[in-house]
């Protein structure tokens, strides 16, 4: 779940200098391993159109807030996001009714650092 209560606030590269509505969070499980890590952080520019092969946070607005997964894209479909996990490693899709917003993750800081 995403809030937009900040729970931390950390340093922008150079990279999202200047970028608006930016943000970080921490990755919670282990589906995108070796990739991405349970405890790394992400960074996201909202503003970036996502791509095959991008790693993205897919966004579902849920009664309890956002809801966020972390996959990375193989195809947009018209319909559905064809994504990929690695553990298990696995391609699915994900409705895009029901997840709406696909946002590009620009930087991984491995262990939250």
């Amino acid at each position: 779940v995403l809030t937009a209560e900040p729970i931390d606030y950390i340093r922008r590269s150079d990279r999202m200098s200047g970028v608006r509505n930016a943000y970080a969070f921490y990755v919670i499980g282990s589906s995108m391993s070796p990739a991405i890590e349970h405890g790394d952080q992400v960074v996201v520019n909202p503003h970036l159109p996502a791509r095959p092969g991008n790693d993205c946070v897919f966004i579902q607005q849920g009664p309890e807030g956002m809801l966020a997964l972390v996959k990375r894209l193989i195809r947009p479909g018209s319909d559905a996001w064809k994504v990929r996990q690695y553990n298990p490693g696995r391609e699915f899709d994900l409705s895009r009714k029901k997840w709406g917003k696909a946002q590009v993750i620009t930087e991984i800081r491995r262990g939250g650092v």
